[in-house]
Protein backbone atom coordinates (compact mmCIF):
# COMPACT_ATOMS: atom_id res chain seq x y z
CA UNK A 1 0.00 0.00 0.00
CA UNK A 2 1.36 3.46 -0.84
CA UNK A 3 2.32 5.79 1.95
CA UNK A 4 -0.47 8.11 2.96
CA UNK A 5 0.20 11.81 3.34
CA UNK A 6 -2.83 13.98 3.90
CA UNK A 7 -0.89 16.89 5.46
CA UNK A 8 -2.05 19.32 2.76
CA UNK A 9 -5.52 17.83 2.30
CA UNK A 10 -8.58 19.75 3.46
CA UNK A 11 -10.15 18.50 6.68
CA UNK A 12 -13.20 16.26 6.65
CA UNK A 13 -16.38 18.34 6.58
CA UNK A 14 -20.10 17.74 6.94
CA UNK A 15 -21.82 18.59 3.62
CA UNK A 16 -25.60 18.25 3.34
CA UNK A 17 -25.59 16.18 6.52
CA UNK A 18 -22.95 13.74 5.21
CA UNK A 19 -19.31 13.50 6.30
CA UNK A 20 -17.10 14.21 3.26
CA UNK A 21 -13.48 13.07 3.55
CA UNK A 22 -10.46 13.89 1.36
CA UNK A 23 -8.91 11.35 -1.01
CA UNK A 24 -5.50 10.74 -2.55
CA UNK A 25 -5.78 9.69 -6.22
CA UNK A 26 -3.48 6.76 -6.98
CA UNK A 27 -4.31 5.94 -10.61
CA UNK A 28 -6.57 7.18 -13.41
CA UNK A 29 -7.37 4.95 -16.37
CA UNK A 30 -9.36 6.32 -19.30
CA UNK A 31 -10.59 5.09 -22.67
CA UNK A 32 -12.27 6.72 -25.65
CA UNK A 33 -14.38 4.67 -28.06
CA UNK A 34 -15.38 6.22 -31.39
CA UNK A 35 -18.12 5.13 -33.77
CA UNK A 36 -17.26 6.77 -37.10
CA UNK A 37 -20.43 5.61 -38.83
CA UNK A 38 -22.65 7.17 -36.19
CA UNK A 39 -20.35 10.18 -35.63
CA UNK A 40 -20.44 9.50 -31.91
CA UNK A 41 -18.25 8.22 -29.16
CA UNK A 42 -18.00 7.61 -25.46
CA UNK A 43 -15.38 8.25 -22.85
CA UNK A 44 -15.00 6.37 -19.61
CA UNK A 45 -12.56 6.59 -16.75
CA UNK A 46 -11.80 4.86 -13.50
CA UNK A 47 -10.14 6.52 -10.54
CA UNK A 48 -8.42 4.42 -7.92
CA UNK A 49 -7.87 6.33 -4.70
CA UNK A 50 -6.93 5.93 -1.08
CA UNK A 51 -8.52 7.49 1.95
CA UNK A 52 -7.09 8.58 5.25
CA UNK A 53 -7.93 6.93 8.55
CA UNK A 54 -11.32 8.68 8.86
CA UNK A 55 -14.36 6.89 7.47
CA UNK A 56 -16.81 8.91 5.37
CA UNK A 57 -17.85 9.71 1.82
CA UNK A 58 -14.92 10.39 -0.52
CA UNK A 59 -15.08 13.89 -1.99
CA UNK A 60 -13.53 15.14 -5.24
CA UNK A 61 -13.91 17.81 -7.91
CA UNK A 62 -15.67 16.34 -10.95
CA UNK A 63 -16.53 19.05 -13.45
CA UNK A 64 -17.83 17.01 -16.38
CA UNK A 65 -21.45 15.99 -16.80
CA UNK A 66 -21.51 12.21 -16.74
CA UNK A 67 -24.04 9.69 -17.99
CA UNK A 68 -23.24 6.74 -15.72
CA UNK A 69 -21.16 5.99 -12.65
CA UNK A 70 -20.09 3.02 -10.56
CA UNK A 71 -18.20 2.53 -7.31
CA UNK A 72 -16.29 -0.70 -6.72
CA UNK A 73 -18.23 -2.18 -9.65
CA UNK A 74 -21.71 -1.30 -8.31
CA UNK A 75 -23.64 1.26 -10.43
CA UNK A 76 -25.29 4.29 -8.85
CA UNK A 77 -27.16 7.39 -10.03
CA UNK A 78 -24.68 9.70 -11.75
CA UNK A 79 -26.59 12.74 -10.47
CA UNK A 80 -25.28 12.02 -6.97
CA UNK A 81 -21.82 13.11 -8.06
CA UNK A 82 -22.98 16.40 -9.52
CA UNK A 83 -25.19 17.27 -6.57
CA UNK A 84 -22.72 16.57 -3.76
CA UNK A 85 -19.35 15.87 -5.41
CA UNK A 86 -19.03 12.93 -3.10
CA UNK A 87 -19.54 9.21 -3.42
CA UNK A 88 -23.01 7.94 -2.57
CA UNK A 89 -21.97 5.57 0.16
CA UNK A 90 -19.74 5.71 3.16
CA UNK A 91 -16.37 3.99 3.08
CA UNK A 92 -14.24 2.86 5.96
CA UNK A 93 -10.95 4.67 6.35
CA UNK A 94 -7.75 3.38 4.75
CA UNK A 95 -9.70 1.73 1.93
CA UNK A 96 -8.76 1.74 -1.74
CA UNK A 97 -12.05 2.18 -3.63
CA UNK A 98 -12.37 2.46 -7.41
CA UNK A 99 -14.75 5.04 -8.88
CA UNK A 100 -15.75 4.83 -12.54
CA UNK A 101 -17.78 7.10 -14.78
CA UNK A 102 -18.73 7.46 -18.43
CA UNK A 103 -20.05 10.17 -20.72
CA UNK A 104 -20.98 10.48 -24.37
CA UNK A 105 -18.73 12.59 -26.57
CA UNK A 106 -20.52 15.43 -28.33
CA UNK A 107 -19.22 16.05 -31.87
CA UNK A 108 -21.50 19.09 -32.19
CA UNK A 109 -19.49 20.92 -29.51
CA UNK A 110 -16.44 20.77 -31.76
CA UNK A 111 -18.36 22.16 -34.74
CA UNK A 112 -19.64 25.04 -32.60
CA UNK A 113 -16.09 25.85 -31.52
CA UNK A 114 -16.57 24.73 -27.91
CA UNK A 115 -13.69 22.97 -26.25
CA UNK A 116 -14.21 19.22 -26.06
CA UNK A 117 -14.40 17.85 -22.57
CA UNK A 118 -14.06 14.18 -21.71
CA UNK A 119 -14.56 12.53 -18.33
Amino acid sequence: MPSLNFDLAPPAKVVDGLLAVPIDIQRVTAALVFDGAALSGTGDATVEFTMGAQAGRPIFDLRQTIASAWLDGAPFAAGCLAARRSCPRRHRGLGRPVLGFARPLDPERRRRGDRASVA
